[in-house]
């Protein structure tokens, strides 16, 4: 999860030992090409997914438990984008 991302939806409140328990946390940290990482700047899920079709539906939940985990708050627009999303991850299977 990006890390700007994180602080426009909640994390501007939080602890600075907060802060550099989120930026390290394994959960949030996945191993990308540069250029996937600049791709998605510091959008979330409803401005960008990953080129991988497969591993959309993945990274959406992991999106998820991690906006969950960390009292996060996603924004209404990005809610009604999700929610597609979801939709179409639960017709893939």
């Amino acid at each position: 999860m990006p890390l700007k991302w994180a602080y426009e939806h909640g994390a501007d409140d939080w602890s600075l030992a907060l802060r550099r328990e989120f930026a390290n946390a394994p959960m949030n940290t996945i191993a990308v090409y540069g250029r996937a990482n600049r791709s998605k700047g510091a959008r979330g899920p409803s401005g960008w997914m990953p080129p991988n079709h497969y591993y959309r539906c993945e990274y959406l939940e992991r999106f998820i438990a991690i906006t969950t985990i960390y009292s996060l708050e996603f924004k209404h627009r990005e809610v009604r984008v999700i929610n597609q999303q979801l939709i179409a991850c639960a017709t893939e299977m």
